[in-house]
């Protein structure tokens, strides 16, 4: 169980602690049924804590984390943000098709060396994954248990920044569709997760830097270090 809640999430995290224990009850039970699951237990949280919810831009909604240990680095490829890696590792499939389509519709995007998305958190990209742990070697087996603090945590989202854009990517993503709805359906940007070759034609970089020009905001600058 996290001890210290991320300062920017503490109302969230307070309203959300049983169902927290609850979790984490459960996760404690899949430990000792089938051993570590990922990514590590300080990386559960990172996309909460490099990211405030005032200072969102954009939340991107994926699947669950990657479920597998990076034979380059030897830790869990899954690093507590959706889509990203460590920079030693390799760039997953499902990444390199965002960096496609973004180099398919941004002009001045340049194709990365590495997967680590730490720059889009920091500059308002809330990188959240439909779950926040993953078994070992597995996909699918922890949504059912963070189903409840994920629909929390977009319902708080819609509440803190009514103006924040969505990318719900893959049919998972796209069920917390109900949470965010509002007049502001535009904001609402659904989608092939982007491990299907058919994510790239979405469009989706480039309706959010047009709704940020309109919105008067600083667009995004989506190259990576």
């Amino acid at each position: 169980m996290l001890k210290t809640p991320p300062k920017a999430w503490k109302t969230l995290f307070n309203q959300q602690k049983q169902v927290l224990e609850e979790i984490f009850e459960k996760l404690e039970v899949e430990e000792e049924k089938y051993g570590e699951y990922v990514p590590l237990k300080k990386d559960i949280f990172k996309a909460y804590k490099l990211t405030s919810p005032k200072n969102i831009k954009v939340c991107v909604v994926g699947l669950d984390p990657y479920y597998s240990i990076s034979k380059y680095t030897g830790k869990p490829r899954a690093t507590g943000l959706a889509f990203s890696v460590d920079k030693k590792d390799i760039i997953p499939p499902s990444l390199r098709n965002i960096f496609k389509e973004l180099e398919r519709t941004i002009s001045d995007f340049e194709k990365p060396d590495n997967g680590d998305l730490t720059k889009w958190a920091k500059e308002g990209v809330f990188l959240l994954n439909s779950a926040l742990t993953a078994r070992i070697g597995v996909s699918g087996r922890h949504l059912s248990i963070w189903r409840p603090f994920i629909k929390a945590t977009l319902e708080y989202v819609h509440e803190i920044n009514p103006d924040c854009i969505y990318c719900l990517w893959g049919s998972t993503a796209m069920k917390f569709r109900s949470v965010i709805e509002n007049d502001n359906e535009d904001r609402i940007l659904t989608g092939p997760h982007p491990s299907i070759s058919s994510f790239i034609g979405c469009d989706h970089f480039a309706i959010i830097d047009e709704i940020m020009e309109d919105d008067g905001e600083d667009l995004i600058d989506w190259n990576l270090d």
